[in-house]
């Protein structure tokens, strides 16, 4: 309960990309932009003193005139940033301000921020490598895109560390401190998550519920007094969920017309469960050495597998076996009582839920595990820097880079997170106080993020789609190991580690 009331604290104080860790997820790219962006509410309005606070924070860049260069910044159409937007001025509260940041750095350093927008990662993806490849000097400064698709980068060849790049400075609060913790290893960082990258927020997983509809269900109690005392257990959860459910149309089959304790697909939503339960693909040592932790306690792992399969094909008032995507609508039909969902799913498709809703984290794995977890989609965007920006071109990418991830942590986040989604769309301050915990929870995986889907990352769900019996996990890793092993070692040899234990 100490850990729990110390990180809504810390994250109370903080306005950026939280600095606890967590996970990139999801084995395809998440949903498009809505139409509309959210505008301000004025239950958002903050103190004259907080805004202050964050805005008087120094990004202690030297001043320099880049004489209107173009900072050019590679993206994909699947990834939620606004980077460069065109107008200002509109009435939309987000977009104008993600203009007004840009407008800042650029007539700061006098330099033109342009967005190279690719229509998809793979697109992204091959156009990175292509560029590096043709020496083409001038057409990339940044790269921000897929996270999980980011490690193939890696195993090409085509990044420096961000170790090389002046002025970057992880220390400061608009870098994630897995940046450092996690994703670090012997001094080399080829992907790191800076508040630039708002979609490592905005597609932070958690658990949507009805406020109006659980009033129909009294033996679940107050979910915000259940979290705050570490009771939110998987058992928990089940025992609320596990038997709610209504033939709504009559027709004696389970189908998506009727009402349901809980509804989920089995993609991404399904792979958190590995990470909520604080079961990480690779972790660090006292002496900060990376370990190979996935298989680490076997009887855990298989345990999760159980209650993920159980939670999935066993209980009644779970609806798991649909198109993936289809949860959240679900939902926003009135036919579940809660589903799993990120942060952007409440800009998205919760603006017009007429119900009040509320947000609590993935549940613990048992009452023994001493803090929440939670995972970000794999579709949020990972910052690289391209061996194109060696040299002469090093400088200007740090300090642009420095200055854009420093403005939008004290221009953009303040709007975005706490005004949008703390309290345009989250109905209480007890949602908004949820919001923080979960953001505080996350955690990026060095094992997922160099997944490239090759790893075990996405294991959880084979096991979910393949079969029911308790030697499918045994099974299925047996199969994948070596696999594994090879491609993960060929990511860790890149940063100069040669032996892993991966028994």
């Amino acid at each position: 309960m100490k850990k729990l009331v110390l990180k809504l604290l810390c994250a109370a104080l903080s306005l950026s990309i939280l600095s606890s860790c967590m996970l990139t997820g999801c084995s395809d790219p998440g949903g498009n932009e809505p139409e509309e962006s959210p505008e301000f509410s004025s239950k958002g309005d903050k103190t004259e003193e907080s805004e202050n606070a964050t805005a008087d924070l120094s990004d202690d860049l030297p001043e320099h005139d880049f004489g209107k260069e173009q900072f050019i910044v590679v993206t994909a159409d699947d990834t939620i940033d606004y980077v460069d937007v065109e107008k200002g001025d509109t009435g939309n509260l987000i977009e104008d301000t993600a203009y007004a940041r840009d407008r800042t750095v650029e007539e700061r350093f006098n330099i033109e921020i342009v967005s190279n927008d690719r229509t998809t990662y793979d697109e992204a993806f091959a156009y990175v490598q292509t560029q590096v490849r043709a020496g083409d000097a001038d057409s990339i400064d940044l790269v921000m895109y897929h996270a999980v698709s980011a490690g193939g980068l890696v195993i090409n060849d085509v990044l420096l560390s961000w170790s090389e790049v002046p002025y970057v400075d992880f220390e400061k609060p608009w870098w994630s401190s897995c940046t450092i913790d996690d994703l670090t290893v012997n001094d080399t960082c080829y992907i790191a998550i800076g508040d630039y990258a708002v979609s490592a927020v905005s597609r932070t997983y958690c658990m949507f519920y009805d406020k109006d509809s659980i009033k129909n269900y009294t033996h679940i109690g107050n979910l915000y007094e259940t979290v705050d005392n570490m009771e939110w257990t998987y058992d928990y959860m089940y025992s609320a969920i596990a038997d709610i459910y209504t033939d709504s149309n009559g027709n004696n089959e389970r189908d998506e017309n009727d009402f349901y304790g809980l509804v989920l697909d089995r993609k991404s939503n399904i792979n958190v469960f590995l990470w909520a339960f604080d079961n990480p693909i690779f972790g660090k040592n006292a002496a900060g050495e990376l370990e190979y932790t996935y298989y680490a306690n076997p009887d855990k792992l298989t345990d999760i597998m159980d209650k993920v399969i159980e939670l999935c094909n066993d209980a009644e008032g779970v609806l798991s076996d649909i198109e993936p995507g289809n949860a959240v609508p679900i939902f926003t039909s009135y036919k579940a009582l809660f589903t799993s969902a990120n942060l952007h799913n409440a800009v998205k498709e919760l603006t017009d839920y007429e119900h009040e809703y509320g947000i609590v984290p993935y549940p613990l794995y048992d009452s023994n595990q001493e803090e929440y977890y939670t995972m970000v989609d794999g579709c949020h965007s990972a910052m690289l820097v391209t061996k194109l920006s060696a040299g002469d071109r090093l400088e200007k990418t740090g300090i642009v880079t420095e200055a854009l991830c420093a403005e939008t942590h004290k221009q953009f986040l303040p709007q975005y997170y706490d005004v949008a989604l703390k309290y345009k769309y989250a109905s209480s301050e007890e949602d908004s106080r949820m919001i923080d915990l979960v953001v505080a929870s996350r955690k990026f995986d060095f094992g997922y993020v160099y997944d490239g889907w090759k790893g075990v990352s996405f294991l959880t769900e084979d096991v979910i789609r393949d079969g029911n019996g308790q030697n499918i996990l045994s099974s299925k890793y047996k199969q994948r190991k070596g696999a594994a092993k090879n491609h993960y070692m060929t990511i860790l040899r890149r940063f100069g580690v040669t032996n892993v234990n991966f028994e």
